[in-house]
């Protein structure tokens, strides 16, 4: 099995950690609005930032290597440095005097709609990259950003507009039911073949899990109620941590080929062990803003192998994600994705969520930098 041992950054955290804290004591309005997401949506706001900007001089690159940031992408004018291997957001640092905190939203024109109507939005509806400047205070620029498959760090101008809009509709309403799952894998893969050539893998793959949230929206309460929580604020999913989708064992490597149509590649395997019986490849853009955990049942003996591309045969006794992909189908086609992992304040969703009628399952890991858990299962 493929070996990938996810480290903790505990000093590069704090040290983040301490930079949102000062930005936060500097901005009224960042700290407003900390507050405000933190009692409607139950998340903190670190979990919503997209990237920090920090002046040259109030930073010295050598002392954040030693952190475990590394430099990255090549910024004119600019270092953009992140932590590889981990969620953390990057850092860029910029000769001017100016800091930046911009916070990640789903929809820009919904956040403007609740949060900032007098303020003017840059770049196009559906462009690659938008932003708003919330706030200005004391040369700490608060901001909000949208991304449709950008990896930059400012406003872009599109050409593919129309198209991606095209593409998008002709995903959300694509065809999902089908005699044949094999034919509906099939069928989808062509459709992404189509729109990859025209919009490139990261505006398709924006696109795409846009179309696969709302699709989960329309089946799951859960999901539904959070998200009218988020949407109250304007934010939408902009907390996404991954998608989860499940497969049958026949179907799973041309499940993985269409991921890695998207632009995912594939990073560690996972198995749950022999008496649960399923494993798991995970799979990640270049950027870290789109990964998926693709489900499967797998024996003990296929995890040390490369079963994403090699294939799976298919077997008369089904395991819990066979049986669950039987009981409703594939999650690429009718069934649509498990389930929607977002990072919030773990106990304060529980019991908020509680509040609303909305029960949680007990944790599955409970450790104290990993705190996860379902909410209870709907049919």
């Amino acid at each position: 099995m493929e070996k990938f041992d996810w480290p903790l950054f505990s000093k590069a955290e704090s040290f983040l950690q301490a930079q949102v804290d000062m930005f936060l004591n500097k901005s009224k309005a960042a700290s407003t609005f900390a507050d405000e997401i933190q009692q409607k949506t139950s998340t903190k706001i670190f979990d919503w930032i997209d990237h920090l900007v920090i002046p040259a001089e109030k930073a010295d690159v050598s002392d954040l290597l030693k952190l475990g940031f590394h430099e990255s992408k090549i910024m004119e004018g600019a270092k953009i440095l992140r932590v590889e291997d981990s969620v953390l957001f990057p850092v860029i640092l910029k000769s001017d005097r100016a800091s930046e905190l911009a916070i990640k939203v789903d929809d820009i024109d919904a956040f403007r709609k609740v949060y900032a109507e007098q303020k003017n939005i840059q770049g196009q509806p559906n462009a690659g990259f938008r932003k708003i400047e919330l706030s200005s205070e004391s040369r700490f620029l608060f901001s909000a950003i949208e991304r449709r498959g950008s990896s930059g760090f400012s406003v872009e101008d599109n050409d593919d507009i129309d198209t991606y809009v095209e593409a998008f509709e002709a995903l959300r309403s694509r065809k999902r039911t089908f005699i044949l799952s094999t034919e509906g894998l099939l069928e989808t893969e062509k459709l992404l073949k189509n729109y990859v050539k025209k919009i490139g893998e990261k505006r398709l793959a924006d696109a795409f899990f846009r179309s696969e949230r709302l699709y989960w929206e329309s089946r799951n309460r859960a999901g539904t109620i959070q998200k009218s929580r988020q949407d109250k604020v304007g934010v939408g999913w902009g907390n996404v941590d991954h998608h989860t989708f499940r497969s049958s064992r026949i179907n799973f490597a041309a499940l993985i080929r269409i991921f890695e149509l998207l632009g995912l590649k594939p990073r560690e395997r996972f198995h749950a062990g022999a008496q649960a019986g399923w494993g798991a490849q995970i799979l990640e853009d270049e950027d870290g803003r789109n990964v998926v955990f693709a489900d499967v049942d797998l024996s003990e003996e296929e995890k040390e192998e490369d079963f994403a591309h090699k294939g799976l045969e298919p077997r008369e006794q089904l395991g819990t994600v066979g049986l669950w992909v039987a009981l409703h189908g594939e999650s690429i086609l009718e069934a649509g994705i498990h389930h929607l992992a977002a990072r919030f304040r773990f106990d304060d969703l529980r019991a908020d969520l509680n509040e609303l009628g909305v029960g949680m399952m007990k944790a599955f890991s409970n450790f104290p930098f990993l705190k996860q858990a379902f909410t209870e299962p709907e049919k």
